[in-house]
């Protein structure tokens, strides 16, 4: 009777066993099958890493904002160069000039400087107060700046004896404008030859 009872332990034990192992595996299977769906669906198609790939550029593109540049942009020294446009309201000339060396965005020495100036307003008797131009963009680069004034316009008004008359009055202004520009990329060493001149 002992024996008995041993030997119906010892197969349920067995059975037991069995029913893990057969859990286990059918646990690892689900897993491998779960895992290469996954990554076949992940290797699908060039779509996906496109679609990755994309949203690291608009990263990149949105982290690079006007004055601040993608080192992967400013690695390498432009040569010196000018550019000559109007500003966005069409109304002033604006000439923009750059010596050689790395542009903004970088800490590498010596930096390109840019040097602006404004031939031509064309408000009535405008005088230039300020402007001021900045390197923008990542894989676009450019110029960009701002421009203040002051202009005249005649007026009509009535004087301290109810006459009326006409006269000239100080206005404040302002303009900007936005160059993309085809730069020379050079080597440092080409930079170092052309600082020795």
């Amino acid at each position: 009777m002992v024996r008995k009872r041993t030997s119906n332990w010892s197969i349920d034990l067995i059975l037991k066993e069995r029913k893990m192992k057969k859990s286990l595996f059918m646990k690892v299977l689900a897993l491998l099958f779960v895992g290469a769906g996954a990554l076949a669906y992940s290797c699908s198609g060039d779509d996906i890493f496109e679609e990755e790939e994309d949203a690291r550029s608009l990263a990149k593109r949105a982290m690079s904002t006007r004055g601040e540049h993608s080192d992967a942009y400013c690695v390498n020294p432009v040569t010196a160069g000018s550019y000559t446009g109007t500003s966005l309201s069409k109304k002033c000339d604006v000439s923009v000039s750059w010596n050689a060396g790395y542009i903004g965005g970088t800490q590498r020495i010596p930096q390109s400087e840019l040097t602006v100036s404004v031939s031509r307003c064309s408000e009535v008797n405008a005088s230039i107060v300020s402007v001021d131009a900045t390197w923008y963009g990542g894989s676009n680069i450019g110029v960009f700046g701002t421009i203040s004034y002051t202009y005249e316009v005649y007026v009509k008004y009535i004087d301290e004896y109810g006459n009326e008359k006409f006269r000239w009055e100080k206005r404040r202004g302002s303009d900007s404008y936005d160059f993309p520009l085809h730069l020379n990329y050079i080597t440092p060493e080409e930079l170092e030859e052309i600082l020795k001149r």
